[in-house]
């Protein structure tokens, strides 16, 4: 009978905790502009975010992580607000950092509906599509950051999976 219990003991937290291992799906983003010479890469959600906005040598980076295993200490600067339903040709991303007068909006980036290409995978999804960006100029040293002059037209490649 000890045995039997502990059989099914162990059937149950490999049946339990097998799917805890699969993890968050993870987002990656890689976006390249061709006029300007503008990158925006990194992971927007999943267990949380760091994005890079950069311009030439200029970094702009919105992050929220973990800074070690245990998740005691964090590494936190702005809010990211994501609406995705990419098989549906929308996401968007809205930027936005805290003040002493509450949150205050820093722009957006998203895609062109008509540039959409969604291709489902085994694990997840894969896009490519076209983007603008209107939102703060990681060049601007002004505190509220300014934005860019004009939207800026960028190309990308837009993953999810496990």
């Amino acid at each position: 009978m000890r045995k039997l219990i502990i059989i099914l003991v162990n059937l149950i937290l490999v049946n339990y905790s097998v799917p805890l291992l699969a993890g968050v799906p993870q987002l990656n983003l890689d976006c390249k502009s061709l006029s300007e010479h503008m990158v925006i890469s990194g992971y927007p959600r999943g267990e949380g975010y760091d994005l890079k906005i950069k311009i030439n040598d200029h970094v702009l980076r919105y992050v929220d992580k973990c800074s070690d295993i245990y998740c005691s200490k964090r590494e936190k600067y702005g809010d990211l607000y994501i609406v995705e339903a990419l098989n549906k040709k929308v996401f968007t991303i809205y930027f936005v950092e805290p003040t002493e007068n509450g949150e205050l909006f820093m722009g957006y980036f998203y895609a062109l509906p008509e540039t959409v290409k969604y291709t489902k995978t085994t694990h997840g999804y894969r896009a490519q599509y076209i983007a603008l960006y209107d939102g703060a100029d990681p060049r601007s040293n002004t505190s509220p950051r300014a934005f860019v002059g004009n939207p800026i037209k960028l190309t990308c490649i837009h993953q999810e999976e496990l």
